[in-house]
């Protein structure tokens, strides 16, 4: 364990320095990101395969968190500031009193990663996939949802965003530090992936009342094969996570399946393998 807290009074400390402005970019370019709120410092630092690096935390938000610091190697310092240090830090008010920078471990490869869960129809598996997802707030939502639902893994497009944003984690309340993702290098690739798993697609869409899907690119040239010969699913705005997320857990086929669909900064995939 860490054997004692590092005190620190100023926030021009260059110790503090993966933790000022909270850059998300600037720190995945170096291999690190930001988990914050007590939950997710927990649920990375006693459940994740994720590297610590340090925790940066108010003196009442480190006694609470006593329990988890205590499993931490002694090579990980904990900083404690008071709360005027933390928000000057940050640049913001950091109300919740503790985050922690991590490592990000090697991408999974998305071909590896479906071998890895048997994707057969003898072993029930569920696999959720997101497409042009840019909203961190929606992909937070739907790996909670993914975790809640026991699935095995969730594949990204390029044009997803990144899953270990610090408002991604926050969101998904530390879910993308459990379910294991893969990025894709091309937008069709997740559909040609699947193809190659004998999956069966079904295409979820807010279309409104026209009954259109835009045909403008976002979805890629496979997806709007798939909207031709199969139809769509119309998914009003305001319910199309949710619906989403209930799909996830009520696939009844025997044949893998997936169903496409969309938020509003791009669209998500939910796909389900045998899922009950």
């Amino acid at each position: 364990m860490s054997d004692a807290f590092v005190h620190v009074t100023t926030a021009d400390d260059p110790r503090l320095a993966p933790y000022r402005a909270m850059r998300d970019a600037s720190l995945a370019r170096d291999g690190l990101f930001l988990v914050e709120s007590e939950l997710c410092v927990r649920t990375l630092v006693t459940r994740s395969s994720f590297p610590v690096r340090s925790i940066l935390a108010s003196e009442g938000r480190a006694a609470r968190l006593a329990d988890v610091i205590a499993g931490l190697s002694p090579d990980v310092p904990v900083y404690v500031a008071p709360q005027p240090v933390l928000d000057a830090v940050a640049g913001f008010s950091i109300h919740r009193g503790v985050v922690a920078a991590a490592e990000r471990t090697p991408p999974e490869d998305a071909r590896s990663l479906l071998a890895s869960l048997g994707m057969e129809p003898s072993r029930p598996c569920t696999v959720v996939g997101l497409v042009g997802v840019n909203n961190h707030d929606n992909v937070g939502g739907v790996f909670r949802a993914a975790a809640a639902f026991g699935a095995g893994a969730v594949l990204l497009d390029e044009a997803t965003c990144d899953p270990l944003y610090r408002k991604a984690i926050r969101v998904s309340v530390g879910a993308t530090l459990l379910v294991p993702f893969a990025k894709l290098a091309r937008r069709d690739d997740l559909i040609e992936l699947l193809e190659r798993h004998e999956t069966a697609v079904e295409v979820h869409h807010p279309v409104g009342g026209g009954g259109e899907v835009d045909q403008g690119g976002v979805v890629g040239v496979a997806a709007q094969n798939l909207v031709a010969q199969r139809g769509v699913v119309d998914l009003a705005p305001v319910v199309e996570l949710a619906a989403c997320h209930a799909h996830l857990g009520v696939g009844a086929e025997q044949q893998p399946h997936i169903g496409v669909g969309r938020d509003h900064g791009g669209d998500v995939a939910a796909l389900g393998h045998n899922a009950v």
